[in-house]
């Protein structure tokens, strides 16, 4: 599974992880991002089927269970530690399933 997302590379220990609303795409944080400059590592996630791609990637069927598991692969595939999600409108309904079911990820 892949994400279309963008990342600003910045080597911090804290990372933010945002998921924009629908309709929206990866630069519904862009304000909020530019504010925090470079003091955390920013991940912007185009949410899988809001990315001008195809949601049905592999066994990925685009429900939310998927989207939760294909999150927690992407955050521990790419090993990050002290995750703050920002959603919201759609990215709300699995980002917070998300915090609820894997709480030590965050």
């Amino acid at each position: 599974m892949y994400f279309n997302l963008t990342d600003n590379g910045v080597k911090s220990e804290q990372t933010i992880l945002t998921f924009h609303g629908a309709p929206g795409n990866v630069q519904d944080w862009s304000g909020v991002q530019s504010y925090m400059g470079e003091r955390v590592r920013w991940i912007n996630v185009a949410t899988p089927g809001f990315d001008g791609e195809d949601e049905r990637r592999g066994n990925y069927m685009g429900t939310y269970p998927d989207i939760k598991k294909a999150v927690i692969n992407l955050i521990k595939s790419l090993e990050l530690k002290r995750v703050i999600i920002l959603a919201h409108s759609f990215g709300t309904n699995f980002s917070t399933r998300i915090v609820r079911d894997c709480p030590g990820l965050f």
